[in-house]
């Protein structure tokens, strides 16, 4: 696991990472590591893990977001993928909905509602 990691979050009362290439570890509690995901094929290079309503989420953000974040103008597009973790099989699922969920992100932070 590469020491660059894309963002840490606390999911099922245990510390997990996620790489910039979407490959993610959960951190035991004996300071163990186990793989959780492979990593993506392809996707964007900011990632953001958050948990929403008992899943753990990827966000995979490309980099249009954060090349001027404060110069974005009504034309530009943000692309982001959402995916959700198949624990079993240890990987990413593309989410193809969110349902009536709101993820907002930002620099160091996520924050996800439901209506």
């Amino acid at each position: 696991m590469s020491a660059n990691f894309g963002d840490i979050c606390l999911f099922k009362g245990r510390p997990y990472a996620v790489d910039k290439i979407g490959k993610t570890i959960m951190v035991g509690p004996d300071s163990s590591v186990q793989l959780v995901a492979e990593p993506l094929v392809g996707g964007g290079n900011v990632k953001f893990l958050v948990e929403s309503e008992g899943d753990l989420l990827l966000a995979d953000v490309y980099d249009c977001l954060f090349t001027d974040l404060y110069n974005l103008n009504h034309n530009d597009r943000v692309r982001i993928d959402l995916f959700k973790l198949n624990e079993k099989e240890k990987k990413w699922v593309k989410l193809t909905s969110f349902g009536d969920r709101v993820l907002f992100l930002g620099l160091g932070s996520v924050v996800n509602a439901s209506f």
